[in-house]
């Protein structure tokens, strides 16, 4: 053993571990997978060509006919250049079409540019075969919600803390003037300005009043006249005097455009350092100068502000899939304007010079929303990048930073997207060619596009128009002629200019090219995935409690060597998944407790091997030296297999299977270093010093035998075959029931109820705790009720599965939230300020003190609160709308809502009439004719707009209705409508729910009220936010696949088990010389296999007629052939074991006899048992407090541990002798020395 250079191996070492512990504590840390933080993965499909590619060739055909019945030649050119483009445009496709040219990048490029172009929304895109993508997006964290709530209630105060028209108009009509000094004193606070303001609205009022008497009094003409002017002047004193007022109102949406300005740390990384300084800059100005505009109310404001910035710390932009869904269904939207050139440059179609100073003053004081909210005819739309491309046309620095361009903003002037029948689409986009050979851009457009395109473009030849991608500018090319169903957009463009252009027109097509739907969905829940953390935490910190204890006890010196190997280990893996910056998932703990069993496999190896070399008689330094020299061939062979498997894992499998596959890897990789290296190392340190000079003590526990192994071999092989047939009858029991919904397709969801919530039993009508039973029988009931008028929940009846998920920290999780005085017991007083229902805690307070336990809150006796829903339906919106109908306010999500919008309708509880288009203008006369109770609310928002949505299912409280409403509010597509809102509840439901609700709004910019196009604009806008807010759901924790993504997985499975056969037979082939050794190997795997499989398949079995150990009715899912693998990887491993021993004691033998394998099984048996037992300690330990998330995995592992170590003796060995002398050989029994 060479001690040469070893302070500079063990620094090496010291350095690699302080690598590793500062990644894990001080860099990027362990990033988990969305299984243990909570979140949500979604794949979408992009639809293909095909569509295309037949409607191409449908067109030939007419242009065909046509061709044949041409009567002159010019017009068979023109038809037979129509057929050469068409006949172009369809090779493009299919070469597209066969090819996939990055099809999938390419809509994941644009996708995110659109949804998340800063990178700040913590989604990763990545694609899914030829024509989907994957979107995983974390779960919002209930830190993050509750930050928001906050300053969504300082900014709820802050509205509430501006004067109203009706408190104005109760201060007016009152008469006492002492009622009135305690009004004033009421609405002006601390504000003495206010408060002189109101004491002149108060003079002014009076004064119109007196007018207004003197004109009632005028006899003569002149009287009246003068009298009638007196008045006029008064009044509109009056009006000033009352915008003098409200304008001391805090302008909530200009502070909201002002916070938008905001980067915080965490948002900062993904910027560009010049726009974090530009941004905030501006931030820091423009927050100052409003504070200054409000100096009474500076610390309210500044307290919003705080809040707003504490939220900005951990936000999450996109709170849920819904969100998602939704803003990839509006992404990609196309458009056309035309633009106007610069006053003064000498060429027709520009605007007035006052027009363009008023323009970009509006865009500096009151950012590009300050025109679009009036619907103006001019529109402020931001340059995606270089605004040089756009001289002579008009382009400002907007508040924010940014340029942007003026555009017109009147229909004969723009192309703007449209949805539904006979809307105009673009069918494609390509290079082009112009006239004079310069770089275009071609596109074709369906018959309503080219109709509209073509009187757009005809009417404003020379003039430049602007192409937008979800109102962002990207180019504004000069128009040379019209241009019909197809043409070509000409320019000075480079070719880069035009993939660029050709790749934004192609986008434009996006919504009709990605299925906003997603084919497959999975969804964990943060609360759960918290509990799957900590569990699989707990059973790695035993396990390896375990076989630390083990070897320390066993191996004494040699064990302590090797604990202190595994603890390096795990720190070595868990930094190199730090530095590499793997997800760890579930599967991933799974593969460090495996790890922690597999890496002292070699040193078991090594010890065992020892111990044989100093039973020789040799001195402790040679024993030493050989038995790693000697035990390093079965060591590298039976870790090269289960790389095999975990690269075979890596490839076939999702990110949670990944991050096991990379897990297992890591450890296998690390454990070599550390077992065939570092351990020697720390050896050699302590024969040096000659703290080691006599043998190494070790305890003995499993001799060496003599057991004549081959005389039992057909015992074994019944056995064998007995357990064979077993698994394949399991697997014909069990039917398409084996297979998780990967493979089978369909959906798993889990239903989660609010704590303290009882259910209305449909049978007795009574309220009780929930119950398996119960919720069951509830969700099946309202399933077979709504499909009597649906009709399509019949698969759904037919195939779900209701079943409780028991969370084994419910006491301590129920302790958390309510225990308020922390004296480990929750009260009478404490469960009700929490706002939890009564009659709940008295059926759980089983002793009736008042106070709930740690017993009477322990998951075997606290009601469950999740429920899976396993069915193969696909639709993932039924158990939704079945969940949300059955359950209604008991669930703990927010569903989306069914509801009407209230058209040409009265509402006599209002005195409200609204119109066809399904909202109404409060104007004066409204609110006149408003109910009285109504009345004063109605005036507050007089100049708004008023809407009812009914009908609506499930009922809302006043305060969800609200909340539903301020939180669409803050989406990134709906920002910019920071207005004033009020609910009123019309239709009582249950409880404190209503079906029914009139929406009041109102804008703070004057002149919206004022314009009727501008005001139609904002109405709708409104409506469109309110109904977004009932249609967005939070989603449940749940995973769907489709049966094409299933079919795939099935496939790639089966894929993944016999290339890892493969690999193992052609690797012992390699390393035996003989294909014979890996054809034994690999019959012994599928052995293994199915024997694995089939005990799968009869847990059904067990499950139902056992009931205990833990076992459920484990199903083959994607981590369920992980552990398929691992086994495979593991049995070969023992097998390599037996194999490397009968290849050194058969030595120059053609031939393997029956005595060289009784020989070597004898020899290698303690070594066999005792790696089996250390993995197999903390596979146990993992299967009893793992957790149901691991559990499936760990009752495959257990198994196939068990008859993997059985198989590498009973069944690979023997027939390494070949089948026919196998079954024949007579063996006498062999002493193991022999």
């Amino acid at each position: 053993m060479n001690a040469k250079y070893l302070w500079l191996k063990f620094l090496f070492v010291l350095a690699v571990v302080l690598v590793c512990v500062w990644s894990l504590l001080r860099g990027g840390g362990l990033k988990q997978g969305i299984d243990l933080k909570g979140g949500h993965s979604l794949t979408f499909e992009i639809r293909t060509y095909a569509a295309d590619i037949a409607n191409l060739k449908t067109e030939r055909e007419k242009v065909e006919q046509e061709l044949q019945a041409a009567a002159d030649d010019k017009a068979r050119a023109e038809l037979q250049s129509r057929i050469e483009r068409i006949n172009a445009e369809i090779k493009r496709l299919e070469g597209e079409e066969s090819t996939g040219a990055s099809i999938v990048p390419q809509v994941i490029g644009v996708l995110k540019d659109r949804i998340d172009p800063n990178g700040l929304r913590n989604l990763e895109w990545k694609p899914v075969g030829r024509d989907r993508f994957e979107v995983r997006m974390p779960a919002a964290g209930e830190d993050s919600k509750l930050r928001r709530r906050a300053y969504e209630e300082a900014r709820k105060n802050l509205e509430e803390g501006n004067l109203q028209r009706g408190e104005l108009a109760r201060l007016v009509a009152t008469t006492d003037s002492q009622e009135q000094a305690k009004q004033i004193a009421s609405l002006s606070g601390a504000d003495e300005q206010l408060r002189k303001g109101l004491e002149t609205l108060l003079a002014a009022h009076a004064e119109m009043q007196a007018a207004e008497k003197r004109l009632k009094d005028a006899k003569t003409k002149e009287q009246i006249d003068a009298a009638t002017a007196d008045f006029e002047n008064k009044r509109v004193a009056y009006g000033g005097q009352m915008r003098e007022a409200l304008s001391h109102n805090v302008n909530i949406p200009a502070l909201q455009e002002i916070l938008g300005l905001y980067v915080s740390d965490a948002e900062a990384a993904g910027l560009k350092s010049d726009e974090v300084k530009t941004r905030r800059a501006l931030f820091a100005e423009r927050l100052g100068q409003f504070l200054a505009r409000y100096p009474a109310r500076a610390a309210q404001i500044q307290k919003a502000v705080d809040l707003y910035q504490d939220w900005a710390k951990v936000r999450q932009w996109l709170e849920d899939p819904v969100d998602l869904k939704r803003m990839i269904a509006k992404a990609g939207v196309l458009e056309f304007r035309i633009a106007p050139y610069l006053p003064g440059i000498g060429r027709d179609f520009t605007i007035e010079r006052s027009e363009y100073e008023a323009a970009v003053k509006s865009l500096q004081e009151d950012g590009p929303e300050g025109l679009r909210k009036r619907n103006a005819k001019l529109l402020w739309f931001p340059i995606r990048e270089g605004e040089e491309k756009f001289s002579n046309l008009i382009t400002a620095k907007g508040p924010d930073g940014r340029m942007y361009l003026l555009l017109y903003n009147e229909p004969d002037k723009a192309m703007l997207h449209e949805t539904g029948p006979g809307s105009w689409a673009l069918k494609d986009a390509r290079p082009d060619i112009d006239r004079m050979g310069r770089q275009a851009i071609g596109f074709s457009l369906n018959a309503a596009g080219a109709q509209i395109f073509s009187r757009l473009t005809g009417a404003h030849i020379d003039h430049a128009m602007a192409i937008l991608l979800d109102d962002e500018v990207y180019s504004a090319p000069s128009i040379e002629s019209a241009i019909g169903s197809s043409g070509i957009i000409t320019g000075t463009f480079t070719e880069e200019q035009v993939d660029e252009m050709v790749r934004t027109l192609r986008a434009g097509s996006l919504p009709a090219r990605v299925n906003p739907e997603p084919v497959a969905e999975r969804t964990f829940g943060p609360t759960l995935g918290a509990i799957n953390r900590d569990m699989g935490i707990r059973a790695a910190y035993w396990g390896l409690i375990a076989v630390a204890a083990f070897m320390l006890v066993y191996y004494l010196l040699c064990g302590a060597i090797a604990d202190v190997a595994l603890l390096l280990n795990i720190i070595l893996i868990l930094g190199g998944m730090s530095l590499m910056s793997a997800v760890f998932t579930l599967p991933g703990i799974a593969g460090v407790i495996l790890t922690i069993g597999i890496a002292v496999d070699a040193n078991v190896l090594i010890f065992e091997r020892l111990r044989e070399e100093q039973a020789r008689g040799q001195s402790v330094r040679m024993a030493l030296k050989n038995a790693y020299e000697r035990a390093f061939s079965a060591i590298l062979d039976a870790n090269v297999t289960t790389l095999v498997t975990c690269f075979i894992l890596g490839w076939v499998g999702t990110e949670e299977v990944r991050g096991f596959a990379i897990t297992l890897s890591l450890g296998v990789v690390f454990s070599m270093f550390t077992a065939l290296v570092v351990t020697r190392w720390v050896f050699q340190v302590l024969l040096d010093a000659r703290v080691v000079v006599n043998p190494l003590h070790m305890l003995r526990i499993i001799g060496t035998p003599t057991v004549n192994w081959m005389k039992y071999r057909y015992a074994f092989w019944t056995m064998s075959a007995a357990f064979m047939v077993l698994g394949v009858v399991s697997l014909f029991w069990q039917k398409s029931a084996i297979w998780g919904i990967e493979f089978s397709s369909g959906t798993q969801a889990v239903v989660t109820l609010r704590d303290g919530q009882l259910l209305r039993d449909p049978q007795s009508g009574k309220m009780e705790l929930p119950t398996d039973d119960l919720v069951r029988r509830m969700f099946l009931d309202q399933a077979r009720e709504m499909n009597k008028t649906r009709g399509d929940l019949q698969m759904l009846l037919d195939t779900a599965r209701v079943e409780k998920l028991i969370n084994p920290f419910q006491a301590r999780d129920l302790l958390r939230k309510y225990d308020r005085n922390e004296d480990g017991k929750v009260s009478r007083d404490e469960w009700k300020q929490a706002g939890l229902g009564e009659e709940f805690f008295a059926k759980v307070d089983r002793d009736g003190d008042g106070l709930l336990d740690r017993g009477e809150m322990d998951a075997d006796r606290w009601p469950t609160v999740s429920y899976q829903i396993t069915t193969t339906e696909t639709k993932l919106q039924k158990i939704r709308d079945v969940s949300a109908t059955a359950f209604g306010a008991a669930l703990d999500i927010r569903p989306d809502c069914k509801y009407a919008l209230a058209k040409g309708a009265s509402f006599r509880s209002l005195g409200v009439d609204i119109d066809d288009r399904g909202y109404e203008k409060i104007s004066a006369q409204v609110v006149e004719n408003a109910d009285p109770s109504y009345r004063e609310q109605l005036r507050d928002y007089q100049g708004g707009v008023i809407f009812v949505v009914r009908d609506i299912a499930p009922a809302l409280t006043a305060r969800s209705m609200r909340e539903r409403i301020g939180d669409m509010r803050l989406q990134p597509d709906f920002q910019g409508q920071n207005n004033q809102t009020e609910v009123i509840p019309l239709t009582a439901a249950e409880g404190d729910t209503f079906s029914a609700f009139a929406v009041l709004v109102r804008s703070d910019d004057v002149a919206v009220a004022e314009a009727d196009d501008a005001w139609d604009a904002f109405a709708a806008k409104e409506v469109r936010l309110v109904e977004a807010s009932l249609e967005r759901g939070e989603s449940i924790v749940a995973t769907v696949f489709d049966a094409a993504i299933a079919g795939k997985a099935a496939q790639q499975a089966l894929v993944a088990v016999v290339l890892s056969w493969l690999a193992i037979i052609f690797y012992l082939w390699f390393r035996f010389g003989s294909a014979q050794w890996g054809l034994a190997a690999v019959l012994c795997l599928i052995h293994d296999t199915i024997i694995v499989v089939g005990l799968v398949a009869a847990s059904g079995w067990l499950h139902e007629h056992i009931g205990f150990l833990g076992i459920q009715s484990f199903k083959i899912d994607l981590a369920m052939v992980a552990a398929i693998l691992t086994v495979i990887g593991y049995s070969v491993n023992d097998t390599i074991v037996v194999f490397d021993r009968i290849r050194e004691n058969r030595g120059k033998l053609t031939t393997v006899t029956g005595q060289v394998i009784n020989m070597s099984i004898n020899q290698t048996l303690s070594r066999t048992l005792l790696t089996s037992f250390t993995t197999l300690l903390v596979v146990v330990i993992m299967y009893v407090w793992g957790g149901d998330g691991i559990r499936p995995f760990s009752f495959a592992l257990l198994v196939g541990i068990l008859f993997g170590t059985y198989s590498s003796i009973a069944v690979a060995s023997p027939l390494l002798m070949g089948f026919k002398k196998a079954l024949v050989h007579k063996v006498v029994g062999v002493a193991a020395t022999e």
